[in-house]
């Protein structure tokens, strides 16, 4: 047997039950559902969310149809649960950062992460980035005025 090195980014993913059970994703449908848990645990995401899906992978990775997906994609989409950019194939799974950084203050290590996403994802010029940082500007208040001054925090 081939032993996998578990990397921390997938070891230290949280989904709060209260998310899955609770709230938002107990009212859709199967597929929005199973849709949203990938998105949540997709090998591809990042603490804060905003992170490339494409369609090709999800449909591989679930095992679901084209138009399956993008039947849940809809869903989730019309519900406030993700945004998703279908051109360029980018996704903003919102409340994602707030269960993947915590609500609360964060540690040095913490900011340095989420600094150093979110400029990687300004060079890229990401979809969902601009809206991402109004929502999220008075949690994350460490950000620079003007966000042409991000940098990488090692």
């Amino acid at each position: 047997m081939i032993k996998q090195s578990i990397s921390k980014k997938y070891k230290f993913a949280k989904i709060p039950t209260e998310l899955v059970w609770r709230n938002q994703l107990s009212s859709f449908s199967p597929n929005a559902k199973f849709v949203s848990i990938y998105l949540l645990t997709a090998p591809s995401f990042n603490m804060l969310g905003l992170f490339e899906a494409p369609l090709s992978t999800i449909c591989k990775d679930t095992g679901l149809t084209k138009e399956r997906v993008l039947e849940a994609i809809e869903e989730l989409s019309q519900s406030d649960f993700i945004r998703y950019e279908r051109e360029r194939e980018e996704v903003w799974v919102l409340p994602m950062a707030s269960t993947q950084t915590g609500a609360g203050k964060l540690s040095a290590k913490q900011q340095s992460g989420v600094l150093n996403v979110l400029t990687r994802l300004w060079e890229c010029k990401f979809s969902f980035f601009d809206d991402f940082v109004k929502l999220y500007r008075e949690i994350y208040s460490f950000l620079p005025e003007k966000l042409e001054d991000l940098e990488y925090d090692m």
